[in-house]
């Protein structure tokens, strides 16, 4: 970014940058990033905003934003961040801090968020091409084909979308690759259907 930040854009995101004044930088995200915020000689603010009713101020460096779905997820491994939550238009925002290995998990839907201890190194291992799976389900899997590929699939018998595994496999961003993966790790078969 201009002022030396890095962000790092996980598959299918985007991410829109202004700076309106000195004092504020501003971004808008759909989608997952990876964040190292630099600090500038003028203390200029860096806000990343959700498009819902939630944005992030930096006032640290490393974080994780995961705004995908109807579920946004903050991960903070280094210095601090402070959240602001909004209910409702024309409302003060809550506003909550993180500390590094703190997580907030936020619903689009009802508005409920959650805070809790996470281990950080695993919400950004992402950028280092590596999926971490903890009790990580078939409809996980299949949530993740469709933000990074953009395809559905469909599974015959719903149970199987409660199988779980835990462990880690390296990112193919070939879809067809990263399907036969799952197929693996899950022992089971999926159905593709292309748009």
């Amino acid at each position: 970014m201009p002022d030396s930040s890095e962000v790092w854009l996980n598959a299918a995101s985007k991410l829109q940058y202004t700076q309106k004044d000195i004092g504020v930088r501003e971004v808008w995200l759909d989608g997952e990033a990876w964040f190292h915020v630099r600090h500038t000689a003028e203390n200029s603010r860096f806000i990343v905003h959700t498009y819902d009713k939630l944005s992030v101020e930096v006032l640290g460096t490393q974080f994780n934003v995961n705004n995908v779905g109807d579920k946004i997820a903050v991960v903070l491994q280094e210095g601090s961040v402070k959240l602001n939550i909004t209910e409702q238009q024309g409302q003060t925002p809550t506003q909550l801090y993180l500390r590094p290995g703190e997580a907030l998990r936020y619903n689009k839907t009802d508005g409920a968020y959650t805070k809790s201890k996470t281990d950080a190194e695993k919400a950004a291992a992402w950028t280092r091409g590596q999926l971490i799976m903890e009790d990580y389900t078939v409809a996980d899997a299949i949530q993740f084909m469709q933000q990074v590929f953009d395809r559905h699939i469909t599974v015959k018998d719903k149970k199987t979308l409660r199988y779980s595994i835990s462990g880690s496999m390296p990112i193919s961003y070939n879809a067809d690759t990263m399907l036969i993966q799952f197929e693996k790790a899950f022992n089971t078969r999926f159905f593709r259907q292309d748009k």
